[in-house]
């Protein structure tokens, strides 16, 4: 199921109120682990890429983790 951009827009709501150009997220596949960043203006766009990742929580510093 596609991640919706009101979903988004709640996970990625400290890094937004910060005042962030772009959002850093991390995605954990398995064993992989790799940090993402995406325009903050363009949520729309990003909430494809993580169809079949679930929000796991945050990381320090207010980043955003998704697991496959």
């Amino acid at each position: 199921m596609t991640m919706q951009v009101e979903d988004l827009k709640t996970i990625f709501e400290p890094q937004i109120r910060e005042g962030t150009y772009k959002l850093y997220y991390m995605l954990i596949d398995g064993s992989r682990a790799e940090i993402g960043r995406h325009p903050a203006d363009q949520l729309e766009e990003l909430a494809p890429h993580l169809t079949n990742f679930r929000f796991e929580g945050y990381k320090p510093g207010n980043m955003a983790r998704f697991v496959k």
